[in-house]
């Protein structure tokens, strides 16, 4: 049993495996949903950082910072960021999981 334990988590180390049950930050990952807010309209004009993302098995998941004018209610809110979550569950075919911490403008 020890045997196979060992085989497994070698395997495991020299596929990448454990970078995914490790929920290890993915660069690539970052670049493709940085490149999809900037080309999408309905993350235009936002001001998105602190941008986190990895992958959990077959899920994505993402977590960011999003400023919005100070002025918004909370249904606005709501709805800015339920539009930016159906931009990443389209592109990724609802296997995302978001979280979006909101900000307001001019504070930091």
């Amino acid at each position: 049993m020890a045997a196979i334990i060992l085989y497994t988590g070698t395997k495991a180390c020299e596929t990448g495996l454990w970078k995914e049950l490790m929920d290890e930050a993915s660069p690539e990952l970052l670049d493709e949903i940085s490149s999809l807010f900037q080309k999408s309209e309905k993350t235009a004009g936002f001001d998105i950082h602190r941008l986190r993302a990895w992958r959990a098995g077959s899920q994505i998941r993402v977590d960011f910072h999003m400023v919005l004018p100070q002025d918004l209610n909370l249904l606005e809110i709501a709805h800015e960021i339920a539009e930016v979550k159906n931009v990443l569950g389209v592109h990724y075919g609802g296997f995302v999981d978001v979280l979006v911490h909101t900000d307001p403008c001019g504070i930091s």
